[in-house]
């Protein structure tokens, strides 16, 4: 349903270019960028995909704890973790 809307919204020809719009699903950096365009609401979090420890470390620290570390590709959910604290040593508290 989501993927038709926004098909309908960004003003893809639904059967052509409806299958570009799914696959973009696929990686959440795009999709959630994807559903910003369209005016969805989404959670807070970051425009881009964290590449260091450091950049999520940081990004936890402005939005406050707990946050939910996940991949950006993937899974089915299997790669979301939820993150309690920041440790003193650069590790996360699961």
């Amino acid at each position: 349903m989501l993927c038709m809307w926004i098909c309908l919204v960004l003003d893809f020809e639904l059967l052509k270019n409806c299958t570009t719009a799914l696959q973009s699903m696929g990686d959440k950096t795009t999709a959630r960028a994807m559903a910003t365009a369209c005016g969805v609401p989404v959670v807070p979090g970051t425009e881009h995909a964290l590449s260091t420890p450091e950049e999520a470390h940081a990004f936890a620290e402005m939005a406050g704890y707990p946050i939910i570390l996940k991949a950006a590709f993937g899974g089915g959910g299997r790669g979301m973790r939820v993150v309690r604290a920041g440790a003193k040593d650069g590790w996360f508290i699961l």
